[in-house]
């Protein structure tokens, strides 16, 4: 009898993963003792945000203070809620509830992003100290405060709290902390638990750059996002040379100046780096060289260069090189390369792993296509995105009758001119079968060739068709027809 109430106790534990939050407290609870035991158990994530996951509850004041004080969520392990709805007041009581004794997670997103002329002052600020002072955030691992107009201050707030010493993940992306910000977080011995860092668009320069860098209270990090900041080569050179920073795994420096130099120095010290992003960071062909004969870079498994102008000379020097032998997800947008640059990517057998490869805005033509449709060795992608490549309803064909793409999931080529004709040999194609996301924006297609689309490709779980020719009679229909699916007009 035993065994068997604990086989009951694995199965009520299991169901419960498959429902929502809502569910769990307003019915599961009242089954049973039992199912109420395992419910208590559950570890309950509530959102009012649209990301990680659907809202858990319709927002409202009322709401939130029943997440304070209802008794059966005691076992709250992650809270999503938007920063620029929630006022102060209520941070202060959620902060100051048993319910968030067991929290891991607390993500609180705003609205007032650094890349935006608008700077919105969200409440977050003003209730950054109830986090801080919070005791029941003892078990708090992730700390998401992205979009709140964060300042300096408000950094050396949390960077001094004795009670979320045991952050492993803190994310403060496009807000204002700048380098002094950075300051505090490195010199705080109570973040030294920190393994992932993301500090992206806060206007950090190299200062901040070697605050980070210097630190023995970083030396856990294996995350190292620095994206959008204005670091220059001295400031990645530090952090390249840094013997603290030994543990990085993922570093993200897109949109820093970081130029030739700045990637010189990540390719000849950076050994463990599996995730490299430097698109957009000023940087030429002397960078696929350096990345391609780097001693350091013999592990990554991602690589983004997007934005650079590297043309289908870098590109070549990236297929042959031995140090990209594990890579499968490889970033070109934007690159210059070419229809002989995607030949030289095609053809290597050093990047057969490949199952991500995006090359948006390249000028393949058509011909580009024919490369990769005829590839012997790119053959386990499962995303591919050529978006603005100047592709017509040859290049359409090339892809639809090669069976290298038979395991594509994800095709993005919006902003070509495949028209109908090229809609209706995606459409038909048995190369095709398995994608659930296709973007044919922008193309030139009528309603007949959407027609052919939500026919023809079964799988399909979300069609765009931005910007095409599709007549506004049409649409109605096309809907009714894309029942089995999301489809975007």
């Amino acid at each position: 009898m035993k065994e068997i109430m604990m086989m009951m106790d694995d199965i009520i534990f299991e169901i419960l993963h498959f429902l929502d939050t809502v569910f769990i407290l307003g019915v599961c609870t009242r089954v049973s003792k039992q199912w109420y035991q395992k419910c208590m158990e559950f570890p309950f994530s509530i959102s009012f945000c649209n990301s990680p996951r659907k809202p858990s509850f319709p927002y409202g004041h009322q709401t939130i203070q029943y997440i304070a004080n209802c008794e059966n969520l005691r076992n709250l392990t992650e809270l999503h809620l938007p920063a620029d709805k929630i006022s102060s007041n209520e941070i202060k009581s959620m902060m100051e509830s048993e319910n968030v004794r067991n929290l891991k997670v607390l993500d609180l997103p705003g609205t007032g992003s650094t890349r935006s002329k608008l700077l919105k002052r969200n409440n977050i600020r003003e209730s950054v100290k109830y986090i801080a002072q919070s005791e029941k955030l003892k078990n708090l691992t992730s700390l998401k405060l992205p979009k709140n107009s964060i300042s300096s201050e408000d950094v050396y707030i949390i960077a001094n709290s004795d009670n979320i010493r045991n952050l492993t993940d803190l994310m403060l992306s496009e807000n204002n902390i700048r380098s002094l910000g950075a300051g505090h977080i490195a010199a705080s011995d109570k973040l030294r638990n920190l393994k992932r860092l993301d500090l992206s668009y806060n206007h950090i320069d190299t200062t901040g750059a070697e605050n980070i860098s210097q630190s023995d209270n970083m030396s856990n990090l294996t995350e190292l996002n620095l994206a959008g900041n204005t670091i220059d080569y001295e400031g990645t050179k530090l952090i390249s040379n840094s013997s603290i920073l030994r543990k990085l795994r993922k570093l993200d420096m897109f949109g820093n100046d970081i130029g030739d130099e700045g990637t010189k120095h990540i390719s000849e010290k950076m050994k463990n780096l599996t995730v490299l992003r430097l698109g957009n960071c000023n940087i030429s062909v002397k960078s696929a060289n350096y990345i391609s004969n780097g001693r350091a870079l013999t592990n990554l498994t991602t690589l983004h260069v997007r934005s650079s102008n590297i043309g289908s000379k870098g590109a070549h020097l990236l297929s042959q090189s031995s140090n990209l032998k594990n890579l499968t997800d490889l970033h070109l947008s934007g690159c210059s390369i070419g229809s002989d640059g995607v030949k030289y990517i095609s053809s290597s057998p050093l990047l057969s792993n490949l199952t991500c490869l995006k090359l948006q805005l390249n000028a393949l033509g058509s011909d580009g296509a024919k490369h990769l449709s005829q590839s012997e060795h790119i053959t386990k992608l499962k995303e591919l995105s050529l978006t603005k490549n100047e592709i017509d309803s040859e290049g359409a064909k090339y892809l639809a009758q090669s069976t290298l793409m038979k395991n594509l999931t994800i095709l993005e080529i919006d902003m070509n001119c495949i028209g109908n004709e090229g809609a209706t040999f995606l459409s038909t194609s048995e190369n095709l079968k398995n994608l659930s996301y296709l973007d044919l924006s922008a193309n030139n297609i009528s309603a007949e060739g959407a027609y052919n689309i939500i026919h023809g490709m079964t799988k399909l779980r979300e069609l765009r068709l931005y910007f095409n020719n599709i007549e506004s009679e049409c649409e109605k229909d096309l809907i009714q027809s894309a029942a089995h699916l999301t489809l975007k007009i």
